[in-house]
């Protein structure tokens, strides 16, 4: 098992889409506008504390994400790729803002009522939006074959081409670009001073 601590940094904004229906229903003769500006912010993740964060399994999903495009092949194994390799990879902890949900900033657009592209009904939407933001997680490989150049290359591809959130390049947005400022790898670590360390 190897572990790698990055440190990430935001390259465009933040906006995410979480959907939080079942836990606020509507008001009684409240509008649909009326609900989406009463309760825009929970579009947001938050943590026990009531911060703001971007959930680690959002970067695992972006790396995978980004090893299936890359379709890098493994020295010595043929056409296997690493794509099925990085499904053994997990994330530890969030991203945190020290944001409150009642500080979020609001971006507002049109938007399709149904959420399917070129529908034609349209509806004034609002979401949270962070513009810059930055921290470090600890991912977790359970497969050897990955290497330190792979593990980085990789994850630079993700903050590039993937992204976090709503509005991101995987999606055909510019919203969650993410840069890879630093990454601590060991190659061969327990997994109790994997968690813990």
């Amino acid at each position: 098992m190897k572990k790698a601590i990055a440190t990430l940094k935001s390259v465009t904004p933040y906006s995410p889409s979480r959907y939080y229906t079942p836990e606020i229903p509507k008001l009684k003769d409240e509008s649909p506008d009326q609900y989406d500006e009463r309760t825009w912010r929970h579009h947001a993740h938050v943590d026990g504390k009531g911060l703001v964060i971007i959930p680690g399994e959002c970067f695992a999903w972006a790396i995978k994400a980004a090893s299936k495009r890359r379709s890098d092949k493994i020295p010595g194994k043929r056409n296997q790729t690493f794509t099925k390799v990085f499904d053994c990879v997990e994330v530890v902890g969030n991203i945190s803002f020290g944001v409150k949900l009642a500080d979020l900033e609001m971006e507002g657009f049109m938007a399709n009522a149904d959420g399917r592209r070129g529908s034609g009904t349209r509806v004034y939407r609002r979401f949270p939006i962070l513009r810059e933001w930055s921290g470090t997680l600890l991912f977790i490989s359970w497969d050897d074959q990955i290497t330190e150049s792979v593990f980085t290359e990789t994850l630079r591809d993700a903050g590039l081409l993937v992204g976090v959130g709503r509005r991101r390049p995987e999606n055909k947005g510019f919203f969650g670009r993410f840069a890879v400022e630093a990454i601590e790898w060991h190659d061969r670590v327990e997994v109790a001073a994997s968690l813990f360390s």
